[in-house]
């Protein structure tokens, strides 16, 4: 069958190049990855990550390093990637820009990989789609640092592809990686076994395909499984504790995932896409109707996950993939990369975020915003580690803690708390479990005042201001 296209808004339907050799096509995704790894070179080095969940990650390697003992930053766990943030720090090159070139090497295998799933829509379809993915602003802003986002999703797309190609053990082991680094990628089983039947559910019912989903789903299970024990010996098994409401999920599903011009350039994209959805790239069956249930599957499945934990934005970037492709298939050319322009222009200029309940609206991007936190927080870590150096104190900092603990040390480290509440005995207890002496004298870290009072209204003579504004400008 040959595969046609509809030429830029016109309709016309124009054959597709036949596949480019494979040395070609190879060189292509090359290309991709050296393009999204030097894209992030000059932006490496400020820190972890403004997520202070990646400093977590960074306080639970080094506690592997020092106990021997596991304990996951935050649950149910994330172990393969903090293992390997262990492995730097135990070979001494575990700094901030070691750690965020790793994150930064696999946005690029990402954007290779979505390339090579792209290909059957064209070379140029695929270059933007698979650009698209790596400029999408919170994928620029998880491949600076220490999350955990990129590992998960570099995993799944390795996975598939290999279905696509039927080599079910590699699937099964990258499956089983992908769910170690981000266990909501276990669901990822679900869109692969539907690859495996051609998304023919009644061919389930022979016996000959049972063995190799067996293999599927046993063995990325016992992987993910031997990753998580140590986790599940040190706390249990846990679920993450739901947050955010409808506000999260619809500022997260818009401005929160693709930044303020990237939102106008989706727009665009999926509105060409809905109108142009009867001339898309024509593909011979059954690849185009896989790969379509795939890739609506993937949007369901993980929206869906979505919905019931909408806290972070960058929660959709494995929905990403099926939305991509989609719009690849559907949207004119042109628009896909007017789509791909407005979000890498989106990762640098006008950004609308959270803040004390209210959206508020700054000239710099996410990615800008993200390294101007991280200095404003260091310079914080300045502040607060000359006090504990100089005193006895204890002090509150709110969600500002996961970056002093790892910037401040141990032994001051230890008396810095996150927020703190009275306990059934009269005393006062951490948030974080950090214990406090009742004689403990208190100071409340200017910057997190409204953050501790929305725990509890503490009583002016408990807890003396700790002013850092005079020595750090706030980075808002």
């Amino acid at each position: 069958m040959t595969a046609t296209t509809s030429d830029g808004g016109t309709g016309t339907r124009v054959p597709v190049a036949a596949r480019p050799p494979a040395w070609t096509h190879a060189g292509v995704a090359w290309g991709i990855l050296g393009v999204v790894l030097v894209s992030r070179l000059a932006l490496l080095g400020h820190g972890y990550g403004g997520d202070p969940d990646a400093w977590r990650a960074i306080s639970a390697a080094q506690h592997l390093l020092d106990t021997g003992t596991y304990v996951p930053s935050r649950v149910p766990g994330y172990p393969l990637p903090e293992y390997v943030d262990a492995l730097l720090l135990y070979l001494g090159v575990g700094s901030s820009l070691v750690i965020g070139l790793v994150s930064a090497l696999l946005s690029g295998v990402s954007a290779a990989l979505f390339f090579t799933l792209l290909s059957p829509l064209g070379r140029t379809r695929a270059v933007a789609g698979a650009l698209a993915l790596a400029f999408t602003p919170v994928v620029y802003v998880a491949s600076l640092g220490a999350m955990d986002y990129l590992w998960g999703l570099t995993f799944f797309l390795a996975a598939t592809s290999c279905m696509l190609s039927r080599r079910i053990w590699w699937a099964a082991i990258l499956l089983g990686l992908a769910a170690a680094s981000r266990p909501s990628y276990a669901l990822g089983i679900v869109p692969l076994v539907l690859l495996y039947v051609d998304f023919e559910p009644r061919r389930l019912r022979d016996r000959a395909g049972w063995r190799p989903l067996a293999v599927l789903t046993v063995c990325s299970g016992l992987i993910a499984l031997a990753f998580f024990v140590p986790a599940f010996l040190a706390v249990g098994f846990q679920t993450p504790k739901v947050y955010g409401d409808w506000k999260y999920l619809l500022y997260n599903v818009s401005l929160g995932l693709f930044g303020v011009v990237g939102v106008l350039g989706v727009t665009l994209a999926v509105v060409s896409a809905w109108f142009n959805r009867r001339r898309g790239v024509a593909l011979p069956n059954p690849l185009g109707r896989v790969l379509d249930r795939w890739a609506v599957t993937v949007v369901v499945m993980f929206g869906l996950l979505f919905v019931w934990l909408p806290d972070e934005a960058s929660y959709l970037i494995p929905a990403l993939l099926g939305g991509y492709w989609l719009l690849c298939r559907y949207s004119p050319q042109v628009t896909l990369w007017v789509l791909t322009a407005s979000l890498l222009v989106s990762c640098f200029v006008f950004s609308v975020e959270r803040h004390q309940g209210a959206l508020q609206f700054t000239t710099s991007g996410p990615v800008l915003r993200d390294i101007d936190a991280q200095e404003e927080r260091s310079c914080v870590a300045a502040v607060v580690k000359h006090q504990l150096a100089t005193s006895s104190d204890y002090v509150i900092a709110g969600a500002y803690r996961p970056q002093l603990l790892v910037e401040v040390g141990m032994p001051l480290a230890q008396r810095i708390l996150y927020t703190v509440r009275p306990d059934s005995g009269g005393g006062l207890v951490d948030a974080e479990g950090v214990l406090i002496p009742a004689d403990a004298r208190l100071l409340l870290l200017d910057r997190v005042a409204d953050q501790q009072s929305e725990e509890w209204q503490m009583a002016g003579a408990r807890a003396s201001v700790l002013d850092s504004h005079g020595a750090c400008p706030d980075s808002a």
